[in-house]
């Protein structure tokens, strides 16, 4: 290597004991001519996680008196799986899930296949009671 030269060091880690949350140590880089330097290396280790990816935002209408089935996907993108997925909606009588059980775990890169591959929500509108009788036209 001349004088002034830059060389790129790559060097792949993988942990062998995942309950080390980090390590430290040196790498020893040594020339022809017996120059050498320490290159100090640190890491953390991180355990393998599920990281559920899906939409940023759901926004639909609906016809009232009619139900609306609104579909999406959800992908396990991390690196572990994500065990068995619930779902929480707000509090409405007319918001349900079409499958109110917790669906599978997802293994990492999958995606889940549920009604047509997606995720089904049902939006239920109820049509309100008519209270008021109609109205007769009266001449005074």
């Amino acid at each position: 290597m001349a004088a002034g030269d830059k060389v790129l060091l790559n060097y792949r880690i993988e942990p062998l004991d995942l309950s080390v949350p980090q390590a430290t140590w040196q790498i020893r880089v040594t020339t022809a001519e017996g120059v050498t330097l320490l290159v100090p290396v640190g890491i953390a280790v991180q355990a393998r996680a599920a990281q559920l990816s899906g939409p940023d935002k759901i926004q639909d209408g609906m016809i009232r008196g009619q139900t609306r089935i609104i579909d999406f996907v959800l992908t396990n993108t991390g690196a572990a799986d994500t065990g068995p997925i619930t779902f929480s909606l707000p509090e409405a009588p007319w918001l349900q899930l079409a499958h109110p059980g917790p669906l599978a775990s997802l293994a990492p890169g999958a995606w889940v296949a549920w009604s047509r591959c997606c995720v089904t929500m049902y939006l239920k509108q109820r049509l309100p009671r008519q209270c008021d009788s109609p109205r007769r036209a009266t001449r005074s």
